[in-house]
């Protein structure tokens, strides 16, 4: 099972009244499921009502760390000289250093062991330029790795109501990327956020989810998906509405026919996804999406498709692998296309084995010397082979690709007219 963590950022807070020295943060009434809750941090609400197993409060030097101090431990119960050490820390201190990380890091084991809560601080950067955005996403990476990956599974919950709103949407994009590159360790869940600007209409700040955030990178990366490599099995995942079940069957077993290159299953699919350009869908990102993303890749073949002769849709096929940097796949397909070719023009059946076999042993007649040459000259079947087989005596890569490459351009003058 996996346990909960919850990012929360720390903001520089308000002077009590000019002249002060001291800053706080003003308790505020919040709303969480339905639940009021009166505090000055949000982010203690969501960790006791998430059950959050850590808390990672994010910061700067100019963040008011002597209220989290003051707060959690209880005016007293505080060290009057630490706390004011706190309270000088953003005039002390211009930069990061050693004295810094000693004085955040007792500040962590104190608030830790008085609330009862696995608190762990990450001091960043206000992120005025770029070195220091380059150091705020380095570090986090580096913080984030020790903190995250390890024998526990995460479930990572964000709230963003204090703190420098640009460091919040760098530190969004992190998270994202640490659950893209480590799913299995890894849930990106939720992201939080205590609307104060409406307190004087509602007469508190509702908590609310920002959570299709998410959803929005994950819809982007499975268009990416599908878009460049034929890929829908993350389209296919986000389908969860029953209406879009058909959908959701659809775009898998197309996946599932181009990755193991059942040419002509593929022609036939297109049939499929074609009618999904006009069905409705569940949800307005899957509405966005899949239509758009299924026309670029029917538009390729051009408006008939379905009409196509084998040869020549193989060929284009073999054309989309090979953009794509497929070259496995481009390599099989471009040979298969050459066969069909020949099963056409001798009126032979192109989907019956025995007349397959019959077109690959017509490559030695003369009528088909050019494009005998073709696979010859570029050793087509000997990268085929090495594809197929794992042949360990295989041509340089870099030389097979650019044999692929001007086979498929000459192959394309012959079967293309």
């Amino acid at each position: 099972m996996a346990s909960k963590v919850l990012i929360t950022f720390l903001g520089t807070g308000r002077l009590n009244k000019e002249g002060s020295n001291t800053r706080d943060y003003a308790k505020v009434t919040y709303l969480f499921n339905g639940k009021k809750f009166k505090s000055s941090f949000v982010s203690l609400i969501l960790a006791r009502e998430l059950k959050a197993g850590k808390i990672i409060i994010i910061g700067t030097l100019k963040s008011m760390w002597e209220e989290l101090y003051l707060r959690i431990l209880g005016e007293g119960n505080i060290n009057e000289d630490f706390y004011l050490e706190l309270t000088e820390l953003h005039k002390t201190y211009k930069d990061i250093n050693d004295d810094v990380y000693r004085i955040i890091s007792r500040l962590e084991k104190e608030v830790s062991e008085k609330a009862g809560l696995n608190i762990k601080i990450l001091l960043l950067k206000n992120g005025i330029n770029q070195d220091e955005i380059d150091f705020n996403i380095d570090v986090t990476i580096d913080f984030l790795q020790n903190q995250l990956l390890g024998d526990i599974k995460w479930e990572v919950y964000v709230d963003i109501t204090h703190g420098f709103r640009s460091m919040a949407f760098i530190i969004n994009q992190v998270i994202f990327y640490f659950s893209q590159v480590f799913d299995d360790q890894i849930k990106f869940r939720k992201i939080y956020y205590g609307m104060m600007e409406v307190i004087k209409d509602l007469g508190y700040a509702p908590i609310v989810s920002l959570s299709r955030l998410i959803d929005l990178n994950q819809w982007a990366q499975a268009s990416y998906a599908f878009k460049h490599f034929g890929n829908a099995y993350l389209l296919s995942d986000l389908l969860t509405n029953k209406k879009d079940n058909p959908a959701k069957k659809v775009l898998k077993e197309f996946s599932n026919t181009l990755n193991l290159s059942l040419i002509f299953h593929v022609k036939k699919q297109l049939r499929a996804l074609d009618k999904l350009i006009k069905q409705e869908y569940h949800s307005s990102l899957a509405s966005l999406i899949i239509p758009r993303v299924i026309q670029d890749f029917a538009s390729f073949f051009g408006s008939s498709s379905e009409s196509l002769k084998d040869s020549v849709f193989q060929i284009k096929l073999a054309r989309w692998h090979f953009n794509r940097k497929n070259f496995g796949l481009a390599v099989i397909v471009l040979y298969e296309a050459a066969i069909t070719w020949i099963c056409e023009n001798e009126n032979l059946v192109p989907t019956a084995r025995n007349d397959r076999e019959r077109a690959k042993s017509l490559l030695s007649d003369k009528n088909y010397h050019d494009l005998r040459n073709i696979l010859s000259k570029y050793k087509i079947d000997n990268i085929r082979n090495g594809v197929a087989h794992q042949l360990p005596k295989q041509i340089p890569v870099s030389t097979a690709i650019k044999n692929l490459e001007s086979a498929l351009n000459e192959l394309e003058k012959i079967i293309l007219v």
